[in-house]
């Protein structure tokens, strides 16, 4: 088992090429906000938690984020893309004893570097459709009048 870690700031495009990388070598995606929303989903204990932590923009404590990806990567055989993750020193010495408990010894780390006022830029035009919660950018969108 492989696997590879984008890490980079919000609106570098690392969803994005793990996309790609996921549709053209069949790896698995893995992203730590998925692993809540999917816990939220599962109503566990730790739901409504999560939940309200989620809706007032906080993070989540660490040691659940950390639980998820474990188990997750427990359940896998495949190889994988961490999207984002770890997000700090703490994380990233906790990743390596997972990693090491499964011995996954092929790891790659992808440091996307983004110009500062590009990523501004993004992020203020970032939108995500309310329905099927797709991620838009309105630059590009054609939304002449």
């Amino acid at each position: 088992m492989r696997g590879i870690i984008f890490i980079a700031p919000p609106t570098a495009g690392k969803g994005t090429q793990a996309l790609a990388l996921t549709k053209k070598y069949h790896f698995l995606h893995i992203s730590t906000g998925d692993l809540l929303r999917e816990e939220i989903k599962k109503n566990t204990p730790d739901a409504q938690y999560i939940k309200d932590k989620m809706a007032n923009g906080e993070l989540v404590d660490e040691h659940i984020v950390l639980n998820l990806l474990e188990e997750k990567l427990k359940q896998t055989k495949d190889d994988f893309i961490l999207d984002g993750f770890p997000r700090n020193k703490n994380q990233a010495i906790y990743l390596d004893h997972i990693l090491k408990q499964l011995n996954i010894n092929k790891l790659y780390v992808i440091d996307i570097d983004i110009d500062e006022d590009v990523a501004k830029q993004r992020i203020l035009g970032r939108m995500q459709c309310p329905k099927c919660k797709k991620i838009y950018n309105n630059a590009s969108l054609d939304l002449k009048p």
